[in-house]
Order: C-alpha cells, then sequence, then structure tokens
C-alpha cells in the first residue's frame, strides 16, 4: 500500500507498507509526525502557515481517537471526505496528474 501526502507542487512525504501490513492507529500517527518533518524540510512556506489542511478518506485509523488527537497536537485541520462517495478521493484527480511529472 501506498501513503502518500502532497499538494499542487507534488509529493511531500510517501511511506511504501509491506504486502501484508496493516495501518493502524500507531502507525498512522507515526506517519503524521514524519509528515510534520517533512514538510518542515520540504515546504517551510506551509509548515509557518496557520493551517494546514488534510483530505482522506473515512477510513477505520483516520477516525480513532488516537489519530484525532495526534492531529490536533500537530495543528492539522481536516476536510472531511463525502460519505457516501464510493471512489477515490475528489482531490485523488489531482494527485495522478502530479504523479505524471514525478
Amino acid at each position: 500500500m501506498l501513503c502518500m501526502w502532497w499538494n499542487i507542487q507534488g509529493p511531500i512525504h510517501y511511506e511504501l507498507l509491506k504486502p501484508n501490513e496493516k495501518l493502524n492507529s500507531e502507525r498512522y500517527c507515526q506517519q503524521m509526525d514524519d509528515l510534520n518533518k517533512a514538510l518542515k524540510e520540504k515546504r517551510p512556506e506551509m509548515f509557518n502557515r496557520k493551517h494546514i489542511i488534510l483530505h482522506y478518506d473515512n477510513t477505520r485509523p483516520h477516525a480513532l481517537l488516537a489519530t484525532s488527537q495526534k492531529i490536533a497536537e500537530l495543528g492539522l485541520e481536516i476536510l472531511s471526505h463525502p460519505p457516501y462517495l464510493p471512489d477515490l478521493a475528489p482531490s485523488s484527480y489531482y494527485q495522478f496528474l502530479s504523479l505524471q511529472i514525478f
């Protein structure tokens, strides 16, 4: 599984999970810390902003209390995924376009 965080300028941080590895809340919180470090290094102009908005789907690791607490600790804001949208997140359209030039 590919876990990826990006913006209009391209990828900020990504992590490949092993074939049978599960993404749980603890792992996701570690990824949030890694993302925070990557933002500081690669996009300092974003890191110093008042709000950074994350948009992701409604999978279980994202919805757990520990994850919500980590996101609040890092000062991130969440843009919720529409609850009944079965496909990719609406922003994924742009993600795949940016991957073509990556």
